[in-house]
């Protein structure tokens, strides 16, 4: 467990056009040297990033299994 402070829940609708319940949570993270508050969603898988961290910042990535994955700040 991360110890992060929880915020609630919410529906989410999946790709399947399912609607679950997710549960919610506050985090501050060091993202290029800022310090920011995030709103976290806790699900099952592997960790996402939003698109809204992403905003202001190129995203290179290999669709592969194990590819590499690249995030640069935009000019």
């Amino acid at each position: 467990m991360l110890g992060l402070a929880f915020a609630g829940t919410t529906r989410a609708t999946l790709g399947d056009g399912s609607a679950v319940s997710i549960d919610v949570f506050e985090a501050t993270v060091l993202w290029d040297n800022h310090v920011r508050l995030v709103t976290v969603l806790a699900a099952e898988g592997g960790a996402l990033v939003g698109m809204s961290m992403l905003f202001g910042y190129r995203l290179i990535l290999e669709g592969t299994d194990g590819g590499a994955v690249q995030i640069e700040t935009l000019p």
